[in-house]
C-alpha cells in the first residue's frame, strides 16, 4: 500500500517511518504494527504492508498501546494470516508515555 502525504512537510509519513524503524527488530512491539517497507527521500510517499479492514469484532480482541492517540477502526488492519495491526499511527504521544519512566544517570 502507498500513502501519499500532501502536506508541506509530509510529517505523518515521517511519524510513521521513524518509529517503525526504532521497533522492527523487537520482537514485542514489531507485530503491533503495519510494516513500513520503504520511504520517498521527500515523505511524500510511504509504501507499507497491505492490511485489510477488521471487524468491530476483531478490534475488541486487540490491545492499543497507550501513546497511540488514533484509535479508531479505520487505524487497524488484519494481514494474510489474520494478524491484527495498527496501520495508521501518523499521531502518537511518545512523550507522555515516555515521561512515565524515571531518569538514569549519566554514563562517565
Amino acid at each position: 500500500m502507498i500513502k501519499v502525504d500532501y502536506r508541506h512537510a509530509q510529517s505523518r509519513n515521517w511519524t510513521e517511518w521513524n518509529p517503525w524503524n526504532q521497533i522492527k527488530s523487537n520482537q514485542e512491539l514489531a507485530p503491533l504494527f503495519g510494516e513500513c517497507v520503504a520511504m520517498s527521500a521527500s515523505g511524500k510517499f510511504l509504501v507499507m504492508e497491505k492490511l485489510d479492514d477488521l471487524t468491530e469484532q476483531q478490534v475488541a480482541k486487540r490491545l492499543c498501546p497507550p501513546w497511540v492517540t488514533d484509535k479508531k477502526l479505520s487505524a487497524f488492519g488484519s494481514n494474510k494470516v489474520g494478524e491484527i495491526k495498527l496501520r495508521d499511527y501518523g499521531q502518537l504521544t511518545l512523550g507522555l508515555f515516555l515521561a512515565q519512566f524515571p531518569g538514569q544517570p549519566i554514563p562517565k
